[in-house]
C-alpha cells in the first residue's frame, strides 16, 4: 500500500488577505565569484538569477498589464504576489523559523536557495512548491512528483571542477550542494542580523526540506519532540513514519505499519529480500573471490542481537538499490514498495547518526544532526577509492564492493 501524504492537510495558513506582498526589488546578479568559484558555483549562480527573474515577473505581473516590452515574459498565471507572500509565511511556519526569518526578504532568500539547490527554480516549480508542496491536497501528487524528478536530475548532473580542486572523485552537482548552501547563507544572511546558532538552524531546516522535496514526502519539522522508553523495532517503525511525515500523523501511522513489515524481512537472514540483495547479479557484479560471502555475512548480521536499525553500511546499500528502477520486477515479486524501502533506509541512517537510541528522543535537532551526518557518510563513499575506480558502474554495485571489502578487512 502506498501512503499518500496528500490526503492529510498540513496545518498551514490558507488565507493571505492580511499578508502584505513582498515588493519587487532590483537585485544584483550572482556570478561564480559570488561563491568563490567553488565546484557548482556557476550552475548555482545561473539558477539564482533565473529564480530572481521569475519572482520579479510574478511580483510585477499586474503592475502594467498593457505594457509592451518586446520581451517574452514567463507565464505567471496561477501565482501572484499574494501567493508568494503566503508561500514565504507557510514555509517559515512549517520549519519553526518564525523567530529567525522575521522579514519577508529573508524568508524569500531561504526559499530561493532551497529551490535552486533542488533544481526547482523555474516558474512551474515555483507554482508547484507554493500551491502543492506547502498545501497538501488530494490533487497535488503529480506536481510534487515533478519537483522530486527535477531535484533528482542533479544526481547525474555533471559539472566542471575548477582548477585548484584536487582529489575530488565526484563531478555531480548534488555532491556539492551542502557547501554551496553554506556559502550562500554566510554571504546573504549577515552576521549583524543572524548569529551562528540561527544560521545553523536555518541550514538544518533547508537540509530537511531538500530531502523532503527529493523524496516527495511530507514537508516541515516536528511541532514537538518525540520521546520514548524503548528503542525497539516497533518504536523505530513509528519514528520512521514520523521522520517521513513530520506533521501528518495519519500518514506517519500508516507508513509505520508498512515499515514494520519491511523490517521483518531485512532482519531475517533467510528472507527473500536479503537473498536478493546478496545474490542479485547486478548488485554483486564487481564482487570476486570471497567478497560475495562477506557481503552476505554483513547482510545476515542485521538481525543479530535483536537490533532495531540497519547498520549505516547496509542502509546505504538498501537505499541505492531501492531507488533504482531495474529492480522493480524483483521488488514486485517480493511484494515490496521500493519507495517505502528508500524511506526505511534513510530513516534508519538518520536515527543511527543522530544517536536517537541513546537520547531516548527524536527532536528536530537530533533529526538534523542525523541527516547531516548521514549525508556526510554517503559522501564518504563517493570519495572512496572504490567509488572513483569503478565510477562507470552504478552506485549500488560500487557500494556492494565497498561494503564487502570493508567487511572482509574488518
Amino acid at each position: 500500500m502506498h501512503v499518500e501524504s496528500a490526503k492529510v492537510p498540513l496545518p498551514l495558513s490558507t488565507q493571505s488577505t492580511e499578508q502584505p506582498a513582498p515588493a519587487a526589488q532590483s537585485v544584483p546578479e550572482f556570478t561564480a565569484d559570488s561563491f568563490d568559484n567553488r565546484p557548482g558555483a556557476e550552475i548555482l549562480a545561473t539558477r539564482l538569477n533565473t529564480f530572481n527573474e521569475n519572482i520579479s515577473a510574478i511580483l510585477n505581473a499586474k503592475k502594467s498589464e498593457t505594457e509592451k516590452t518586446g520581451t517574452e515574459k514567463p507565464d505567471t498565471e496561477g501565482l501572484d504576489a499574494s501567493d508568494i507572500a503566503l508561500m514565504c509565511k507557510n514555509f517559515t511556519s512549517a520549519f519553526n523559523l518564525d523567530d529567525i526569518l522575521v522579514e519577508e526578504s529573508s524568508q524569500l532568500k531561504a526559499i530561493q536557495i532551497l529551490l535552486t539547490l533542488t533544481n526547482c527554480h523555474d516558474i512551474n516549480s515555483l507554482k508547484a512548491f507554493a500551491n502543492s508542496k506547502l498545501h497538501e491536497n488530494p490533487d497535488n501528487q503529480d506536481a510534487c512528483q515533478k519537483l522530486k524528478d527535477s531535484a533528482n536530475k542533479d544526481n547525474n548532473n555533471p559539472i566542471t571542477i575548477p582548477p585548484g580542486y584536487c582529489g575530488i572523485t565526484s563531478q555531480n552537482f548534488s555532491f556539492f550542494r551542502d557547501q554551496l548552501m553554506n556559502s550562500f547563507i554566510d554571504s546573504q544572511f549577515s552576521e549583524a542580523n543572524f548569529d551562528k546558532e540561527q544560521k545553523d538552524q536555518l541550514k538544518d531546516a533547508l537540509r530537511m526540506a531538500k530531502m523532503q522535496i527529493a523524496g516527495n514526502t511530507g514537508i516541515g519539522n516536528f511541532k514537538e519532540s518525540i520521546t520514548f522508553d524503548q528503542f525497539d523495532r516497533e518504536q523505530v517503525s513509528k519514528l520512521t513514519g514520523s521522520l517521513i511525515y513530520p506533521r501528518q500523523k495519519l500518514c506517519a501511522d500508516n507508513l509505520a505499519k508498512e515499515i514494520m513489515a519491511l523490517q521483518q524481512q531485512l532482519f531475517d537472514s533467510d528472507s527473500g529480500l536479503i537473498d536478493m540483495l546478496g545474490n542479485n547479479e547486478d548488485i554483486t557484479k564487481l564482487l570476486q573471490g570471497n567478497q560475495p560471502y562477506h557481503l552476505k555475512q554483513l547482510l545476515a548480521r542485521q538481525g543479530a542481537d535483536n537490533r532495531a536499525t540497519l547498520t549505516n553500511d547496509a542502509a546505504l546499500l538498501v537505499s541505492f538499490v531501492a531507488r533504482n528502477s531495474i529492480f522493480a520486477d524483483e521488488f514486485a515479486k517480493l511484494g515490496i514498495n521500493p519507495e517505502n524501502l528508500t524511506h526505511l533506509a534513510k530513516a534508519h541512517s538518520i536515527l543511527n547518526h543522530g544517536q536517537a537510541d541513546e537520547q531516548k528522543e527524536l527532536s528536530n535537532e537530533i533529526a538534523a544532526k542525523g541527516l547531516k551526518d548521514s549525508d556526510d557518510f554517503t559522501r564518504t563513499f563517493f570519495k572512496s577509492e572504490t567509488a572513483n575506480k569503478y565510477k562507470a558502474e552504478p552506485p549500488f554495485a560500487r557500494i556492494a564492493l565497498w561494503l564487502a571489502e570493508s567487511n572482509q578487512s574488518g
